[in-house]
């Protein structure tokens, strides 16, 4: 429980967009504690084989999304590389750019940009709040 609420806030200051692994996260976080219990309440084996798959899916999962945010920054800063404001369109700024520069909007870009500017922030609050909790459950 306390990792549910350290990942909603994490979420909530953050505000990156949420990926389905976060939902798996937050369902085998409260799933996994539970298996712990009733494998030693009824000294069952089956009920802690379960809690080590969970455990091990649970640090899949949190690399994953730490992965997808990571992956989500750098595009970001790429396509605020690549594309640029002109007037009330986003125009390429380079010859061969990695996106359809004009298929987004001017607000579009400006979301992009304060990722791709938040970018050392983003890694710093993730990689220290993730890490420990991969490492915590393996």
């Amino acid at each position: 429980i306390i990792f549910c609420i350290a990942f909603a806030i994490v979420v909530w200051f953050v505000s990156v967009p949420v990926y389905i692994w976060y939902y798996a996260l937050l369902v085998i976080t409260v799933v996994s504690p539970t298996t712990l219990y009733y494998s030693y309440a009824n000294n069952s084996h089956s009920f802690m084989g379960l809690f080590a798959f969970l455990n091990g899916a649970l640090a899949v999962c949190q690399v994953l999304s730490v992965w997808q945010v990571l992956a989500y920054v750098n595009n970001c800063e790429t396509f605020v590389d690549e594309c640029k404001v002109s007037g009330l369109r986003v125009v390429p700024a380079v010859t061969d750019p990695t996106y359809a520069c004009s298929f987004y909007s001017v607000m579009d870009y400006s979301t992009f940009q304060h990722w791709a500017d938040s970018q050392t922030t983003t890694f710093v609050m993730y990689l220290s709040f993730f890490v420990p909790v991969v490492v915590f459950h393996l």
